[in-house]
């Protein structure tokens, strides 16, 4: 493992200790991208990020075939513990197929700006229809709790569009506000494999 790879691998262990950490407000975000990318039940969705797994078991819960990745399962509910694989999302495996569509929601203001576009990259390798996406436009308050930003790619919303234009072909800002922003990111540039939903 990389001094990287460790060293935020270690913020989320500690932040797993924190008293309210994970309480994934991203719930609220699981119909409309489930609506927006056309999803049926049956279909296939990878979570990236998908931290407490609480979106994993919503998706399941609407018949959607949802695993996903985190950099920790510290903070895994035990009825998701199956579904996550612990990785970082700029090295994810390479012996996983890719799904139809992914999730990503909180995720990308946490990676280090400098592997930004390899968590791109690999997502859209393991993406072969589209994704939802919500990004913070704020730093965090939470990193607090243990002296360390959480937040490490706090960027305007056209730099995040500029970024997802070089991994897919059609990316709609699907709703603003001054903290967030929600982006549905459609045909991967990177040929991942064929699936029908």
């Amino acid at each position: 493992m990389d001094e990287l790879t460790r060293r935020e691998r270690s913020k989320y262990e500690r932040m797993a200790a924190q008293e309210g950490y994970g309480n994934s407000f991203e719930l609220q975000f699981v119909n409309d991208a489930i609506a927006q990318l056309g999803i049926p039940p049956g279909g296939k969705l990878w979570d990236f990020g998908a931290g407490t797994g609480k979106c994993i078991l919503a998706f399941r819960q609407a018949g959607i075939e949802a695993s996903g990745f985190d950099i920790t399962k510290d903070r895994v509910k035990p009825e998701a513990e199956g579904y996550i694989l612990q990785t970082t999302l700029w090295d994810l495996p390479k012996d996983v197929s890719p799904h139809d569509c992914g999730f990503c929601s909180d995720v990308m203001e946490h990676i280090p700006t400098e592997k930004v576009d390899d968590v791109l990259k690999e997502i859209a390798r393991l993406n072969i229809r589209g994704i939802y996406f919500t990004i913070s436009l704020v730093q965090d308050n939470c990193g607090k709790l243990i002296g360390e930003p959480l937040h490490l790619t706090v960027k305007p919303i056209d730099w995040w569009e500029a970024r997802l234009k070089l991994h897919w072909t059609h990316v709609l800002l699907r709703a603003k506000n001054a903290t967030n922003v929600i982006f549905v990111a459609r045909d991967p540039l990177i040929t991942s494999g064929s699936s029908e939903l």
